[in-house]
């Protein structure tokens, strides 16, 4: 009887250790074909993170150079309107029928740029004002003409 129960004990042995290597086998195997898809899952998400990355950069850039087409364009307009404007203004300062004591020889507009002198700042805002009354005169006196 010693010798079956001792068979049995190591038949139950026997037994037991070839289930644990059977499962650490097989949990291994799997644990392995686990780690293997989670890997080609984070390449995979790692390449469309980095795509969506580029587009956007790309939709970034394209837009950055269209803005800046348009502040060109908007540079290009201002400055064209602002010679036409100052060509138009002195085209009226000189025109051919002056009232008599107009002076019709206007000083050359400075470089662009803000002036430190206040006094010169003052001096020529005065001067600008007494020349659109003059000009208001001017025209006043050439609606009562037409009228």
């Amino acid at each position: 009887m010693k010798v079956w129960a001792a068979v049995g004990v190591a038949l139950l042995a026997a037994g037991w250790f070839g289930f644990l290597t059977a499962y650490r086998s097989g949990h291994e195997a799997g644990a392995a074909a686990v780690r293997a898809d989670w890997s080609e899952y984070m390449v995979k998400s790692e390449q469309a993170a980095t795509k969506a990355l580029r587009k956007a950069q790309a939709a970034y850039e394209a837009d950055m150079r269209r803005r800046e087409g348009v502040e060109r364009e908007l540079d290009a307009k201002l400055d064209a309107a602002t010679r036409r404007g100052a060509d138009l203004a002195r085209r009226l300062r000189t025109q051919a029928c002056p009232l008599p004591g107009h002076d019709t020889t206007a000083p050359a507009d400075g470089a662009a740029g803000e002036s430190s002198d206040t006094g010169a700042v003052d001096a020529a805002l005065a001067a600008h004002l007494a020349a659109c009354e003059r000009d208001a005169e001017r025209l006043g006196g050439l609606q009562r003409w037409l009228e």
